[in-house]
């Protein structure tokens, strides 16, 4: 797919929308990405994102694991930094918690690096060992099974920006 832009920026409000409206769980996955790791949500998608049952297990999990997911389990409330602020992640990780504890996920195609593989295992460890704070939905869908090896997506981002074709060599 080609964008109507020449790259998205996940801050713009038109780009946000644009993203809601292509329902392609893949481009989804991306630009969460982007919004962790470079803008912040101040458009509020990665709350929406676990609202569209499209939503890959996968997206959930890189959002989950790849930072503050047994911190949040554990009832830490700040979080600073990467990308976010405090609210922001607190809404996310409430949001992910609430789907995967109750509708789950329908697609689990995306996939997720290996390396995330040992916090969902300390994500588990912390549930067995009854150390989840209270109030806080256990998310079984997100952290029950592993996995699938990560796919590569056919979008990119490079320095907060979500590109429809690859930057490299």
């Amino acid at each position: 797919m080609t964008f109507p832009f020449d790259e998205l920026n996940m801050r713009d409000h038109e780009h946000v929308g644009w993203v809601k409206s292509q329902r392609d769980p893949e481009l989804w996955h991306v630009a969460a990405i982007a919004v962790l790791n470079y803008l912040g949500d101040p458009r509020g998608f990665l709350v929406w994102l676990m609202d569209q049952p499209e939503t890959d297990r996968a997206t959930a999990g890189y959002i989950f694991f790849g930072a503050y997911g047994s911190a949040y389990l554990r009832g830490q409330t700040d979080f600073g930094g990467e990308g976010l602020s405090d609210q922001e992640w607190l809404d996310a990780m409430k949001a992910i918690c609430r789907r995967a504890s109750s509708l789950g996920f329908t697609n689990d195609s995306l996939g997720l690096h290996p390396g995330f593989e040992a916090t969902r295992q300390a994500c588990l460890d912390l549930i067995n060992r009854g150390q989840v704070a209270d109030g806080i939905a256990v998310p079984h869908a997100l952290l029950d099974a592993p996995f699938p090896p990560e796919q590569k997506c056919q979008y990119f981002v490079e320095d907060g920006a979500v590109l429809d074709y690859d930057p490299g060599p």
